[in-house]
């Protein structure tokens, strides 16, 4: 087996794949389920079928396919999620919204107070799913029916009970709002949202591996990048319960324009120091 990584560690290098090395030891362990320990001391008994597979795998790899879209599996925190180019494969930065969010389930849990959440451009369910783990009452919904179904598929794999809605952002909530879902307008603890936020101008210059594999309508937020989350920040208080919290992921360089737009809120930075959410607790 540890030739088979070593091979498969040199055709991913050969075709310039940054992070080779340990992409290569992602896809051995995946294919052949072994962790990395295994990897260099389990006897391996020759399995054409899974060499076959792991040399498909690296084709696939080499000519850019994102890793996680290779597998279908991306990991978020806690939870393991099936992911494919309908819905962005989960980033760190949305794991640290997805943390803040989980710590104020647990401090409300403490006081003996449960937690409904709407968690809205859900894609694959990550940030609503990790909470629901963690004993939230959840709702997702994504504009997008195919994300939802991926969101969906996900909960199921997981054991979790969500509620999920198509919807415009939080057109399924709104007693106003034609074709609402509801009797009366829906209201919750905590709302969460990783909407598109990058400028369409930039789409063009973001890395072939996500220009090419993942979906654009989850990457463009328009013309300064903020269109869809400034609808965000205008509704969200309607849907927001006294005390609640509300959680945004924004683009590094959108940190003043939100602080301008409210004054009342807070930038959080991500671990590389940039601005990456906007919170504000009502």
């Amino acid at each position: 087996m540890r030739e088979l990584l070593e091979i498969t560690r040199e055709r991913l290098k050969e075709a310039g794949i940054p992070d080779y090395y340990h992409m290569a030891q992602e896809l051995v362990c995946h294919v052949f389920n072994v962790d990395a320990v295994e990897i260099m001391t389990r006897n391996y008994m020759p399995d054409r079928a899974k060499e076959a597979l792991l040399h498909e795998y690296t084709e696939l790899c080499a000519a850019g396919k994102p890793l996680q879209y290779v597998t279908k599996a991306a990991y978020f925190l806690d939870i393991e999620l099936y992911v494919d180019h309908r819905v962005l494969i989960p980033r760190p930065e949305t794991e640290g919204l997805a943390d803040i969010a989980r710590q104020f389930v647990d401090l409300r849990r403490r006081n003996n107070e449960e937690t409904s959440v709407l968690d809205i451009c859900t894609g694959s369910g990550c940030i609503g799913l990790h909470l629901a783990k963690h004993g939230a009452h959840v709702t997702i919904s994504d504009i997008s029916s195919d994300a939802l179904d991926v969101a969906k598929w996900n909960a199921s794999a997981l054991g979790l009970e969500v509620e999920a809605y198509q919807s415009d952002l939080f057109a399924a909530f709104d007693s106003g709002a034609s074709g609402s879902q509801g009797q009366k307008e829906r209201k919750f603890d905590i709302i969460t949202a990783n909407p598109p936020y990058i400028p369409s101008s930039v789409i063009p210059t973001l890395s072939i591996n996500v220009r090419a594999w993942e979906p654009l309508t989850a990457l463009d937020g328009g013309e300064h990048g903020w269109e869809i989350p400034d609808r965000i920040i205008k509704d969200y208080d309607r849907f927001l319960n006294p005390g609640g919290l509300f959680l945004m992921e924004i683009g590094d360089d959108q940190g003043q324009h939100y602080k301008d737009l409210c004054p009342g809120c807070r930038i959080i930075q991500d671990l590389e120091g940039h601005d990456r959410i906007v919170a504000i607790r009502k």
